[in-house]
């Protein structure tokens, strides 16, 4: 496959052709099952004109552009994280940030609000 993203045992394989597709689901099914795997019920077909959500991202294609966003909830997961670690552990936050900043960086989203010091 030319164009995919996988990150550990999750991917997203992207092609124009929704026939092509189905096939290249119904050819990895079996070399899942050989691994004694099973795919899950979030595995689908989708639209990436409509967006899909990957690793807290919303991957979107708008015209010949991908537009990558934060998901709401990873939003809220990351701020409820920063605003207890600066209550309560201050020398982890630093290296927090650190990994929310690379983390980030990927999307097309002004995140720098998510690490100000406020």
């Amino acid at each position: 496959m030319k164009y995919y993203i996988r990150y550990m045992d999750d991917f997203i394989i992207f092609h124009h052709d929704k026939n092509y597709l189905k096939e290249i689901l119904r050819q990895i099914i079996p070399q899942i099952k050989k691994l004694k795997l099973e795919i899950n019920n979030k595995t689908n077909i989708y639209d990436f004109h409509h967006g899909v959500s990957f690793l807290g991202y919303n991957f979107k294609l708008v015209g010949k552009k991908l537009i990558i966003r934060i998901n709401n909830s990873t939003k809220k997961r990351i701020k409820k994280k920063i605003k207890n670690l600066k209550k309560y552990d201050k020398e982890k936050l630093i290296l927090v940030k650190a990994s929310y900043k690379g983390y980030l960086s990927f999307s097309n989203t002004n995140t720098q609000h998510f690490l100000s010091e406020d």
